[in-house]
């Protein structure tokens, strides 16, 4: 029997549904999710409005409370990133609310607040660029590398609108798809063969063919993303996304990187470890700076990738 899964751990597709699972890999631990009122014994990790998270010693089984079960849009997220979340956490490995891509070189992790532009980023990374996202939203990071969430990301209607179905008129995105055909050429890093995109261009249709699913309430549409062909891998480098008045990329400092990458925690008030945190923050880390615009998406993809604001291609940013 095929197991299926996210976040490197094999889970029940009845719960979860399989659309947005992976293939899981024979070493991923089964997480077992129950839902209802657990019984004595179970350690609370997190809590809202009519809703907890409680795990049990180990990090083997986790129970939910609350009504997103209910949803069946609401399981992929945002229940399943916490479940997740408290397994690992108990497991000693840490979770981020960040966005992840991964390129020729390694993972990027990608640090924004809400509203910061994140999950735009990452879908035209997907969308666009043609890379392996991992996650949009939710970073899990166990055993030393970082695992792939549910093959999805949720947009807001706006960014969906202009990302999925209308293209801008002037060919914005063009130089982005020869460079991504040009990584194809040199390294034979592909991107996604399967990728469902329109052709490019004035006038054309940009996104997944298929369209996007309205889900939490018709805050969020739900784009699926193509199969990464690597589901765990080790983060290289950290990019923080903030809003400007211009466009810049400036190096992190060392004394700073802890402090943001603990404000980015998923579970900040949690007692435990700082190793995945300290891990991160001896990486190199960047601040890209750019205005509140759909437009510098590309010049915000080249610098998410490459560190820098040089226009050169993203393949040439290894070891350089």
């Amino acid at each position: 029997m095929e197991h299926c899964g996210a976040f490197g751990f094999r889970l029940d597709p009845h719960l979860f549904g399989r659309r947005y699972l992976h293939t899981a890999a024979p070493d991923w631990p089964a997480l077992e999710v129950r839902v209802g009122d657990p019984p004595e014994g179970w350690r609370e990790v997190f809590a809202g409005d009519g809703w907890a998270v409680r795990v049990r010693r180990g990090g083997e089984a986790v129970w939910w409370t609350g009504g997103a079960v209910h949803r069946p849009d609401s399981r992929v997220h945002p229940m399943l990133s916490l479940v997740v979340c408290a397994a690992t956490l108990e497991r000693g490995g840490d979770c981020l609310h960040a966005g992840a891509v991964h390129t020729p070189d390694g993972v990027v992790a990608v640090l924004a607040p809400s509203g910061g532009g994140k999950t735009s980023t990452m879908a035209y990374l997907a969308f666009e660029a043609g890379l392996d996202v991992l996650t949009d939203d939710h970073l899990n990071l166990r055993d030393g590398v970082a695992h792939a969430g549910p093959g999805c990301l949720d947009l807001r209607p706006d960014a969906a609108a202009r990302l999925g179905f209308a293209s801008a008129p002037g060919g914005d995105f063009a130089d982005l798809a020869v460079v991504a055909a040009t990584n194809q050429a040199r390294t034979g890093y592909a991107g996604h063969h399967n990728c469902k995109i329109a052709v490019r261009g004035p006038g054309a249709v940009r996104g997944p063919e298929a369209g996007g699913e309205v889900v939490r309430g018709g805050e969020r549409v739900r784009l699926e993303l193509p199969a990464p062909r690597t589901l765990a891998a080790p983060v290289v480098r950290t990019v923080v996304l903030e809003w400007g008045d211009s466009e810049r990329v400036d190096p992190v400092p060392p004394r700073e990187r802890l402090a943001l990458l603990c404000a980015a925690r998923t579970a900040p008030l949690v007692p435990g470890g700082l190793a995945v945190p300290l891990a991160l923050a001896a990486l190199p880390m960047h601040r890209v700076t750019r205005r509140r615009t759909f437009g510098t998406l590309p010049w915000t993809a080249r610098a998410v990738l490459t560190g820098s604001t040089v226009e050169r291609p993203w393949w040439s940013a290894a070891g350089t």
